[in-house]
């Protein structure tokens, strides 16, 4: 294997939260995601907030003045001076809260104005749709069911993941994808025929699928500035389609050609469903809905026990799944392979390689 790549890298950031990605982007490009019209990205960040950051932002919504330090010190207990602090330092470093002169001359807290209104319409209602149009059309009379949709998104993903572990006969992916790969320090190699797993690559097999996915897409963004295409549309679109529902299709009338490119890069991943290129619905999958939560709680894909390992070393591995069978190879020697109760595959090695 190849060495990881270096931990500077900002694609290979453990960013496990949405706040931990935001809190790690200009504040201009901060600014211009509060003032996006989609009130969902608002709504993302609000819901990733601590509780007392988000008391704090609802008892400001609707109140024009700016209030000194000394109210908010005056609602907590002394026990509460941390989560107090907690969510200053939170709100500041998400650029929700400025520090500002209140009417009676004392420093205050000024919450961001195209924050507020965006939290706004989601209190009162009103304005456009946050996931656009999901009435049914001619293309859809025979909707997808969530069996199907699961289905499909495994399929798909599973493509991405073979092709990371270089199983044999693994479908070949889009230069775009390989890219990301690249970037996201997984594998070695600038196109599909040269790539190579990397250690980051070898960990990111063995991770959970939610968090393999919110990986992913941190590498995919931060791989959208080079292709060219604005990182806040990609940003809200993630954020629209982590408040949409599985099984439900939507409409991409009015998308524009970045959010039409991130849309069959999604559908490559599995993250949404279409049934061909140039079909007018999409439907979001469950790799992609709540997406904005950030990584799984799990620290392993593999959590269901299959591996018996012999004080003499012998391993032997019990599934049908060849990326199971792709990912023990790695670190054994395999001698042969044989079914076992008809569908159960057993590999059996005798040593461990170095």
């Amino acid at each position: 294997m190849t060495s990881a790549v270096s931990s500077t890298d900002p694609a290979m950031v453990d960013h496990k939260s949405l706040y931990a990605y935001l809190s790690t982007l200009p504040s201009s490009l901060l600014e211009n995601l509060y003032r996006h019209p989609n009130p969902s990205l608002c709504m993302a960040i609000f819901r990733d907030l601590t509780p007392m950051a988000q008391k704090f932002v609802l008892r400001q919504l609707f109140i024009e003045q700016i209030l000194p330090k000394s109210v908010f010190t005056s609602w907590i207990t002394p026990e509460g001076k941390k989560d107090y602090d907690d969510a200053v330092r939170l709100l500041n470093d998400l650029k929700i809260w400025s520090e500002a002169p209140s009417t009676a001359g004392l420093m205050g807290w000024k919450l961001n104005e195209h924050f507020r209104k965006g939290i706004q319409a989601i209190v009162v209602g009103g304005g456009p749709s946050w996931s656009g149009d999901d009435q049914p059309t001619a293309e859809e009379t025979t909707p997808k069911d969530i069996p199907f949709i699961q289905n499909y998104a495994r399929e798909r993903w599973d493509v991405v993941l073979h092709f990371l572990a270089g199983l044999s006969g693994a479908s070949q992916i889009s230069r775009d994808t390989v890219e990301v790969l690249t970037n996201a320090g997984l594998i070695r190699g600038s196109n599909s025929t040269e790539s190579g797993i990397t250690q980051n690559g070898f960990r990111f097999l063995l991770m959970d699928t939610p968090s393999q996915v919110w990986r992913f897409i941190l590498a995919y963004l931060h791989t959208v500035p080079k292709w060219g295409m604005d990182l806040i549309e990609c940003i809200s679109f993630i954020f629209q389609l982590s408040f949409s529902q599985i099984g439900k299709h939507y409409s991409t009338i009015g998308f524009s050609s970045n959010q039409l490119r991130t849309l069959q890069h999604f559908r490559e991943y599995g993250l949404i469903y279409m049934r061909s290129k140039k079909s007018s619905r999409y439907y979001p999958t469950n790799l992609v809905v709540n997406l904005s939560a950030g990584a799984g709680l799990n620290t392993s894909a593999f959590s269901e026990g299959y591996i018996i390992v012999e004080t003499n070393y012998r391993i032997m591995v019990y599934t049908d799944s060849p990326l199971k069978i792709a990912v023990v190879s790695y670190f054994s020697d395999m001698l042969y392979r044989c079914v076992v109760f008809l569908s159960l595959y057993a590999c059996l090695s005798v040593s461990l390689s170095d």
